[in-house]
């Protein structure tokens, strides 16, 4: 035998707009550009050095 659950629905409060649909560009959380990419290559391979130095410093 199946027993059936009985679901209230509750209502958004009042306070709280409901959400818009906005573009992919309008909601987008970060910045595109300034040369991110540059900074990302730099610092791997800065870090990629600093290792290779430190490892044979070590050994």
């Amino acid at each position: 035998m199946q027993t059936t659950q009985h679901v209230e629905r509750i209502d958004p409060p009042v306070n709280h707009p409901i959400p818009e649909d906005k573009t992919t560009d309008e909601v987008r959380q970060g910045t595109t550009g300034h040369n991110v990419r540059y900074v990302l290559a730099i610092s791997l391979v800065g870090t990629l050095i600093a290792l290779t130095a430190a490892w044979y410093w070590v050994t």
